[in-house]
């Protein structure tokens, strides 16, 4: 198996490395690298492993391979189906749904504390236009401004 890329000192910090491959999708290149993705997922089909192990090849085949080329590379052959049995598949679809419960837990609150503010100001000041308010409270994306704001106003 041949590496596109070196490791070392002088290797690029940022994400812009990646290679988009098949960069010329007629190139010579990107002709073998579509093979040899080809090829490991065929082997992997083929190995004789249980489904729990067959899925967890196939996670880190796009999890490691994603770090050469872009994720569509892999998704157009190998099915989220195919990577389902894994372990470790579960374990960051976990996470990921876990950071999204979090997520919008803190956008409600967000949110809510957005609508108590206006609220308590279209109240106190009735005959005036609170929009441009609103619109300079939604710009604020930290949770705890709002909430410290929300206890200011409401004194």
């Amino acid at each position: 198996m041949r590496y596109p890329y070196k490791w070392n000192s002088d290797a690029p910090t940022s994400q812009s490395w990646k290679s988009t491959n098949p960069v010329n999708p007629g190139s010579d290149k990107a002709n073998v690298d579509l093979q040899n993705r080809d090829k490991c997922v065929e082997k992997i089909e083929a190995a004789p492993v249980d489904s729990q192990t067959r899925g967890t090849l196939f996670f880190a085949l796009t999890l490691l391979g994603g770090l050469v080329y872009d994720p569509s590379f892999f998704e157009k052959l190998i099915s989220e189906a195919m990577m389902q049995e894994s372990p470790y598949y579960e374990i960051v679809l976990q996470r990921g749904v876990e950071r999204g419960i979090q997520q919008g837990i803190q956008q409600g609150a967000r949110e809510t504390n957005i609508k108590n503010i206006v609220s308590v100001l279209t109240e106190r000041f009735p005959q005036s236009d609170v929009q441009p308010v609103v619109h300079a409270l939604e710009s604020i994306q930290a949770l705890d401004h709002l909430t410290e704001l929300q206890g200011t106003i409401c004194l």
